[in-house]
Parts: structure tokens; sequence; C-alpha cells
């Protein structure tokens, strides 16, 4: 709705077609028009590409924030690593090819060209080093690894940084947290960020391929759970804190029971189980041939949640409870 002003003689708003509107204390009328936003298969590849590059951005940033490796005289290093990654990205790069953490034409002052990788701990740890150069000085190293949360099952980049000795071979150990896995396509790279306390000397491992040679193993630890009692309809529902995974997965817990028919404590399997976005948890339904008197407990144990790239092994204590 337009809003006159009849002293003026102005109006502001739309009136059929017509645009009213101010612009540095002077009045303005237009033609009203919808913008064109085309929504072309290539405009839509476009927008989509841009948005990739602007994370694979903030992810080089965050790390690698004011590095010397970016020459900010005419143009942020922010903007610098956006159009680096669109244009890698553009290329038929991967997002981990085409992360910004330097820019294009940049030549090291050592390349890392020897990597191996130490699986025998793998499940725990993957151990990557490289025989190719021995560090003259104590230098930094910011580090990037694309992997796989298996927490919440997506593709993600861990970031950290290691420190190599003068004398040493680059040498970093990927502590998987009984989070991470490496399926295929994950790699890790490296830059070094202290540059300007050697003359602008700089060290790079580019992109090195860490797909898992085997399924780890991931150990997840239930906590304690909270009971909810619903004494009018005989129910309970036994929740657990399952630490933030959101993948779906059923798994079979014991219970004892006292059944008041035979007058003797018995024991039967249950599954506790987690849809997401509904908590994860037991639910018992109290009928008259058992209870939980006081004394009735979850035994401990453990369940796998095979998600095709790692097995997540499940364990819990024994927990007591009764009803009512």
């Amino acid at each position: 709705m337009a809003i006159q002003n009849f002293i003026s003689g102005g109006f502001y708003g739309k009136v059929g077609k017509v645009i009213g509107q101010r612009w540095h204390n002077t009045r303005y009328i237009r033609s009203y028009f919808i913008p064109f936003n085309p929504r072309t298969e290539k405009q839509q590849s476009n927008r989509e590409i841009f948005k990739i590059a602007t994370a694979l951005a903030q992810e080089a940033y965050n790390i690698n924030k004011g590095s010397p490796l970016w020459d900010t005289s005419s143009k942020p290093q922010f903007s610098q690593m956006v159009g680096v990654a669109k244009m890698r990205l553009q290329a038929g790069k991967s997002p981990a090819e085409a992360l910004p953490l330097y820019p294009d034409g940049y030549s090291p002052s050592v390349t890392l060209t020897a990597l191996s990788v130490d699986w025998s701990s793998w499940g725990t740890k993957a151990t990557i080093t490289d025989s190719s150069y021995r560090f003259t000085q104590s230098r930094t190293m910011a580090i990037e690894i694309h992997c796989k949360n298996e927490h919440v099952a997506q593709s993600v980049f861990f970031h950290d940084t290691v420190t190599i000795p003068a004398g040493s071979y680059f040498s970093y150990a990927f502590l998987n947290a009984s989070t991470y896995s490496l399926p295929a396509g994950s790699n890790i790279q490296a830059v070094s960020t202290d540059d300007s306390l050697y003359g602008g000397s700089s060290i790079r491992l580019p992109p090195f391929n860490l797909t898992q040679p085997a399924t780890p193993l991931l150990t997840v630890a239930l906590s304690a759970p909270s009971i909810q009692k619903d004494i009018p309809n005989k129910e309970i529902f036994i929740l657990f804190d399952i630490k933030g995974i959101t993948i779906p997965f059923e798994v079979g817990a014991t219970i004892r029971y006292y059944d008041i028919h035979y007058s003797s404590w018995e024991n039967t399997i249950f599954s506790f189980e987690h849809d997401p976005p509904y908590p994860p948890g037991i639910f018992l339904e109290v009928v008259d041939d058992y209870t939980f008197p006081s004394g009735s407990y979850i035994h401990p144990g453990t369940g796998i949640i095979n998600t095709g790239t790692a097995r997540i092994q499940l364990a819990w204590s024994q927990y007591a409870f009764s009803f009512p």
C-alpha cells in the first residue's frame, strides 16, 4: 500500500505498476518490475560451485588466516581463496583438491614427495610420514584431512597442526577418536604457516590419498540413561545419551525382571533404537506376569552398527532401575 503526502504531492510505495520512493531528499517514481532470476541448469550449477567454493575458502581461512603465501595488497585474502577454490572446482577437481590452502602458481621452497602410511594401528590411528626432506629448522605445518565423521554421516575437513623438529622428517599421526573414517576420496594435505620467520621459506605437502585399507571399528560408550515412568499407563522409557550420533540404529539389551507368575527372576531381550529426530532408548511396557522391583537392571553389553565405511560399537554399562 502506498502512503500519500498531500502537502508535498509525493507518495511512497506501490500504486499499480508505479513505485514511489525517496533518494537523498529527492522523490522519484519508477515502473515496478520483478528482477530477472534465471534458474537455468548452468546458472544453478554456477551457484552451487560458488556455494562450495565459499565453504572451502572458510575452511582454509580458519587455519591459514594471514598467511604470507597470499599477497593482500590488492585483494583480501578470503576473496582470493574463494576465487581459487571456484576455479579449481570448475576445472573438475574434488573439494579436497580445491581447498585453497595456497594460491595457484604458488611455488614452495620444499615439496614433500615421498609419503607413506603406516596402517598397523588403524582403527585407532594412521601414521603419515615422508622421507624426501629432512627439516633444517623446526617448522609448524597446518594439516587438513578430508575424512568422514561417522557420528553425523558426513564428509568433513579435520584441522590440526604439527611441529616438525629440526633434523627430523615429516610425521603426523591421525587419531580417529572413535569418530572418523577414511573412505575412498579421503586425503591429507599441509602447508607451513611460519614462513615469515624463515625468510619466506615455505613447505608444502600436496594432497595425498589416505583411503583406509580396512573398515575401522569405532567405540562409543553410552552414558548413564535417564528413566521416564508413566505409572498410570504402566510404561517405562529408558533414554540414553549417545554423544551426538545422528545415524539410525537398533541394538539389543538384556533386561533382568521379576516374573510374578512364577515368583522368579528372569532375563529377556529388549531392543533400544535411535531413529532421528527421536531420542534413543528402550521402551518397556509392564504387563501382568512380570514386574520391575528393586534390583532389576539392564545387563552390560555392546551392539554393532555397520555404516558401510565403519562399524560403530555401542557399549553400555549395567543400569539399575525399578517400576514404579
